[in-house]
């Protein structure tokens, strides 16, 4: 497990933040054992960036003046950790999110790319047309994104699929491409395995590939 993952969750034990610290003499020496305690993680778990020091002297010296910086700086820390590894420590929101490398990047924005022309040629109601379209902008910035929101495909999915049940023609092709792209995505983040699973080119679809002048047109 990651370092700084396995200190923060050791340092959320019996956290001791800022708005707990009220003065009385019990908080103020909960909060110097508190930090100390973090003083010590850090130290045995070797975490470099972290400068914040000990509350030493004797117990009835000790005052709220000489904790509440010291604890500031521990609180400021752990936010920033929990920022940076957020995906580590969160299992619920890192569900919703994959990581993608470029090529996979570039194979989804072309499938992308293939949805936009399908939709941009198809017999469907204009206001339709421009929710998708619209659809299809969101979906191409997540994969943009080192992390994609796997909504944004399924998004994209449901607008299309009503516009087919409201009577629109000529719009299975971007159904098919898009239940293609969200399997895709979500085999992704389901892997547990070093190698990625594969998202196919259009072209080993029977897609024709994009020109330069397509992918203007489609704009």
């Amino acid at each position: 497990m990651n370092r700084m993952v396995e200190f923060f969750r050791l340092a959320q034990q019996h956290r001791m933040r800022l708005s707990d610290l009220r003065g009385s003499e019990t908080e103020v020496l909960r909060a110097a054992s508190y930090i100390n305690s973090v003083c010590e993680l850090a130290k045995a778990l070797e975490i470099e960036d972290f400068s914040v020091a000990r509350v030493d002297g004797d117990p009835s010296s000790i005052g709220r003046d000489s904790v509440l910086g010291k604890l500031y700086q521990v609180d400021d820390f752990l936010n920033a950790v929990y920022a940076a590894h957020i995906f580590d420590l969160d299992g619920e929101l890192a569900q919703k999110f994959v990581s993608l490398d470029e090529d996979w990047r570039d194979k989804a924005s072309s499938y992308i790319a293939h949805i936009r022309k399908v939709v941009q040629n198809a017999d469907v109601e204009e206001r339709l047309r421009e929710a998708i379209l619209k659809r299809l902008n969101d979906l191409q910035r997540e994969i943009g994104r080192n992390r994609a929101k796997l909504d944004a495909v399924v998004d994209a999915l449901l607008v299309v699929t009503e516009a087919v049940g409201k009577g629109a023609k000529n719009l299975e092709p971007a159904v098919k491409l898009l239940e293609k792209l969200a399997g895709a995505l979500s085999g992704l983040r389901r892997s547990e395995q070093d190698a990625k699973p594969q998202l196919p080119p259009p072209d080993a679809l029977g897609l024709p590939d994009l020109t330069e002048s397509d992918e203007s047109d489609s704009d």
